[in-house]
């Protein structure tokens, strides 16, 4: 999206367009009040409604007349005084100044002392810290003297308070579905920083009731209130969890997700405080998976049998596949096989869950890992195992994608997206709005089953035509399921060719159901060659196999796919190649920066196989200092390509190898810089020869590159230009390697590593 500027009153009409947004769908669920605050608002002139906006737009509802400058808005004296006269904001009085106080900088605080100085009895000091400032500043405003008051009353009228708080946030949470304090969303959208969308449907309100509305509105403060859970007393936080148990469970979606968040947030705290069983019922009042599994464990410690009740329940009616197949893990490993059910989708035969002794002590995710198969790969692609070894397995023929639940939303989009989109069914409340409501709850389902049944009925050759004519169609369009790119029909048309067709309407009608139940966990890699179609889960040491994984690998079992889980360990790869490379600069920071020189090596089985280096015009002039230090001249780069001339090049050079710099930060972070100024990414598993030294060789002086070079014996020939120095560290990288490749890993003890550098040769 290109940037656009603002117009001087944007924020103005920003509010004006959510207000009369407000007034066309949502005036069932307001109050009286509420509705004539919107048309007192809209009733104003528009400088002294934008000042309004200006406030609002303002953390907190207290402010300093003095702050109130803007350059768009002349005579503010002038406008405050019809906004006080309307009642949009109040002179502040003494009975504001402690709420003021706490929201003054440590100056501000100073200030007022000195302003009510003549009545401040306690001592004080202007070096004191904040936070005493502040106790004796709260001490003046809230002493119980008559006295004080002119004084405090002058220094209060220096302050105006936004009037409405409450109306204004109910109405900023029913258009935004969450509890915000501006609209900078809005400005965020006009500068072409956030992309949004006008559906063909129409919108609809959020809540089709006031009590749904202000019942989730109440729950969202709630929910904002318990993140700061330090300020709860044990006391409180009983009392809260009672009430939120007491409360109908919400109608809305999006009631529900914050219903949910309640009760994570509020058990938690009742974990932490010891109030095990209340926290096990506030859990249980939920039907959000984690939830239910939080509560099974809580009643196992406390009540045995209501741990076992509420494993019945879900076993009679599951709320959702998550918690399915927690109960039956848990009762298998804890109670044995008498209660597992033998007719449900998923049985104990098919999970693996029963054992000799009517037990089982392992978990299934843990017996799974346990199966799977091992790949090894260089420790250097710790932080993408995912990427390396889709690099390791692609070969002519076969096709090795990491894909993991992108290929499965996007054809879910894909789908279905006239029915998600494009319906007078599908409900958006506003065009921040990516995703129908009812996605979560299956109302979108049921709302539009015969559509949606009738687009899963297609055969293959049919699903694949619908899908490549929605993507020509509707490529680039914001939504919540799909990243748009280049390959994505290729990678489509493959799948859908390949896939059991009967699976794929059971996956997709499964998301379509349940989407958030349904939209995460897929394995990481796609794989198409010779023998079809399969996916991996790729896990690394130390990964776990989370439930939600294992659950979508059994469906896509039983749908017909073929899945597996690969393990990865870590080595010292010796084939391993490597691109060593250093770069010279026209200063130390990438974002203001350029390059002006690379020089980079390829250094496999410590023989360097490859060189690359050019100079590079920087498009600007080199500074003297950096002359000086690396002897590149204005004069020498004049006639060097650009960056751009010679990216293409570069990538190709790289490759897929490991990068490798002294410092990788600096010289990985300028590359980068460089492509990201062309529009394009680079991506490459680094490794830092002066960290590895640091580890390998503890105590040294110095870690630059000369003195390393100078301690080993290594050749440089000359500092600071690029391939002098790109193979002076590839002669560490060979040290390096040597060390690892001997047994003495740098990540487990570098006191061992000591003795592979004692002959520098």
């Amino acid at each position: 999206m290109l940037k656009r500027d603002l117009a001087p009153f944007y924020y103005y009409d920003h509010y004006r367009e959510m207000l009369l947004f407000i007034r066309q769908h949502y005036t069932h669920v307001l109050r009286q009040s509420d509705v004539d605050f919107i048309d007192r608002f809209m009733a104003l002139p528009r400088d002294p409604a934008a000042l309004f906006v200006r406030v609002c737009n303002r953390k907190g509802c207290h402010f300093r007349l003095s702050k109130l400058r803007y350059e768009e808005l002349e005579d503010i004296e002038s406008l405050l005084a019809l906004l006080l006269s309307e009642g949009f904001v109040t002179k502040a009085g003494p009975h504001d100044l402690p709420r003021l106080l706490l929201t003054l900088t440590r100056d501000e605080l100073v200030e007022f002392l000195d302003s009510v100085s003549t009545i401040t009895s306690a001592p004080w000091k202007r070096s004191w810290p904040k936070q005493r400032l502040l106790t004796i500043a709260l001490e003046q405003a809230t002493a119980d003297d008559e006295a004080r008051i002119p004084a405090l009353q002058s220094y209060s009228c220096k302050f105006i308070v936004q009037q409405f708080q409450e109306t204004i946030a109910f109405i900023l949470f029913l258009y935004f579905g969450r509890l915000e304090d501006n609209l900078g969303r809005f400005a965020m959208r006009d500068l072409g920083l956030l992309r949004t969308s006008s559906f063909e449907a129409g919108y609809t309100a959020r809540f089709d009731t006031a009590a749904d509305a202000w019942y989730s509105f109440e729950l969202a403060q709630l929910a904002q209130q318990l993140k700061g859970l330090a300020s709860m007393t044990p006391a409180e936080s009983a009392a809260t969890a009672t009430w939120l148990i007491a409360q109908p469970q919400p109608l809305t979606e999006l009631g529900t997700t914050l219903y949910d968040k309640c009760v994570f947030r509020l058990a938690a705290r009742l974990e932490a405080t010891d109030q095990l069983t209340l926290a096990a019922e506030l859990y249980q009042s939920s039907e959000h998976a984690t939830a239910t599994e939080k509560a099974i464990r809580l009643w196992h410690r406390l009540d045995e049998q209501r741990a076992r009740d509420l494993i019945s329940r879900i076993f009679e009616t599951p709320t959702s596949d998550d918690a399915y197949l927690f109960a039956l893990d848990f009762q298998a490993r804890k109670y044995g096989n008498e209660l597992l059910p033998t007719d449900a989708r998923y049985t104990a035969d098919q999970l693996g869950l029963q054992s000799a002794n009517g037990g089982k002590r392992t978990s299934i995710l843990t017996d799974m890992l346990r199966a799977a198969g091992v790949s090894r790969l260089d420790e250097a692609f710790r932080h993408e195992p995912e990427a390396a070894l889709a690099r390791q397995w692609r070969k002519p023929g076969r096709l090795v994608v990491h894909t993991e639940n992108r290929i499965w939303r996007s054809l879910f989009a894909l789908t279905f997206w006239p029915q998600l989109y494009e319906s007078e069914a599908s409900r958006f409340s506003s065009d921040f709005q990516h995703q129908p409501a009812g996605l979560s709850d299956g109302s979108f389902y049921h709302a539009q089953r015969e559509r949606i049944e009738a687009v899963l009925a297609f055969d293959r050759e049919q699903l694949k035509t619908h899908v490549l004519k929605t993507l020509s169609r509707c490529y680039g369009r914001p939504n919540s399921f799909t990243g748009w790119t280049s390959t994505m029909a290729e990678q489509l048309c493959r799948f859908v060719e390949l896939a059991p067709m009967a699976g794929l309407r059971t996956i997709l009608r499964d998301m379509v159901r349940q989407y958030d139940g349904c939209k995460s966990g897929y394995p990481d890699l796609m794989i198409i060659d010779s023998d079809g179609l399969r996916f991996v889960e790729v896990k690394a040491e130390g990964d776990q196999l989370r439930r939600r994984q294992m659950m979508q690998l059994l469906k896509l079992r039983e749908a017909g796919f073929q899945v597996s889980v690969q393990r990865v360990e870590w080595v010292v790869d010796p084939d391993q190649p490597y691109v060593v490379v250093d770069v010279e600069t026209t200063g130390g920071n990438s974002e203001y920066g350029r390059l002006t020189e690379i020089g980079a090596v390829i250094l496999q089985r410590e023989e360097i196989i490859g060189r690359w280096q050019t100079l590079i015009n920087p498009g600007r002039r080199i500074p003297a200092n950096i002359t000086a230090l690396t002897g590149i001249t204005n004069e020498m780069v004049a006639s060097a390509p650009p960056f751009e001339a010679v990216a293409d090049d570069l990538r190709g050079f790289l490759g897929d190898s490991i990068f490798v710099a002294h410092n990788v930060r600096f010289d990985y972070g300028f590359i980068q810089q460089s492509y990201r100024r062309m529009e394009q990414s680079i991506r490459m598993p680094q490794l830092c020869t002066c960290a590895m030294m640091k580890k390998l060789k503890p105590g040294l002086d110095s870690y630059s590159l000369k003195n390393l070079t100078a301690y080993f014996g290594i050749t440089m020939t000359q500092h600071h230009r690029a391939m002098s120095d790109a193979e002076a560290a590839a002669g560490l990288l060979k040290l390096i390697n040597r060390a690892r490749l001997a047994g003495t890993n740098p990540f487990n003890s570098p006191q061992d590593s000591n003795n592979a550098f004692n002959d520098p040769a």
